[in-house]
């Protein structure tokens, strides 16, 4: 299985760490496995790093929800992406801080759904619903109107770090490293406008072209040394 994130002790010197760097909740690795290491960590300042493109609405709220019921003080910073599911993690921590070359995106929740028109009926209500839960969210953190915040919903909006500061997603930003993850192009699969520095990020490096292989003649160094080693049998 697939382990997402990690949860270092607090020390004399520094918080507790969690990270979350990768998808949310899938691959056989569900909530529970994180909840329970986060309940047995005993500290009171805990550091939130996320660079996730996002997961399974469920899980990520359990997790949302569970850090939100710790008694640490936590304090997000959004390394290189929170998307989708991690963008609402990301308001766990009482501060959001951003690295200048990270991106926040947050879209619609959306799934896939079979049966007839009572069950896509059901389907959708639930999307409705889980939709008002993600508004009171985002509207909590930011003080932005929730028709503004559909409309954005609507939209996919994807921000740089500025961008979030300026709409309050975030508190501050701070300066950005290289990006510690990056992920597979198959990680955005449904999401319509991811930024193009993201898709060319994910896409894997290209293959090094093979060395051309010279043709068997006297100049080869193979050549040279079959000739130089029947000079010295002779």
């Amino acid at each position: 299985m697939t382990k997402w994130f990690e949860i270092k002790a607090q020390t004399d010197s520094a918080p507790a760490e969690v990270y979350i760097y990768d998808y949310i909740g899938y691959y056989g690795v569900e909530a529970k496995a994180f909840i329970d290491e986060l309940k047995a960590l005993d500290a009171d300042e805990i550091d939130l790093r996320l660079n996730t493109p996002g997961g399974s609405v469920f899980e990520g709220n359990a997790i949302y929800n569970a850090l939100k019921r710790h008694k640490a003080k936590i304090t997000t910073y959004i390394d290189g992406l929170a998307a989708s599911m991690g963008s609402i993690i990301a308001l766990a921590g009482e501060k959001v801080i951003m690295a200048d070359n990270a991106m926040y995106m947050i879209h619609n929740p959306w799934t896939t759904a079979y049966g007839d028109s009572r069950e896509l009926r059901k389907t959708a209500e639930t999307l409705d619903k889980l939709r008002s839960s993600m508004l009171n969210d985002y509207h909590q953190k930011t003080g932005i109107e929730k028709e503004e915040l559909i409309a954005m919903l609507d939209g996919e909006t994807w921000l740089t770090a500025s961008e979030c500061v300026d709409k309050g997603f975030a508190d501050e930003t701070v300066e950005g490293l290289q990006v510690a993850a990056s992920f597979s192009p198959d990680k955005f699969q449904g999401y319509q406008k991811v930024p193009t520095k993201l898709i060319a990020a994910a896409a894997p490096p290209p293959a090094k072209p093979k060395p051309k292989e010279e043709p068997y003649n006297h100049r080869t160094p193979l050549y040279a040394r079959l000739t130089e080693i029947q000079t010295r049998a002779s």
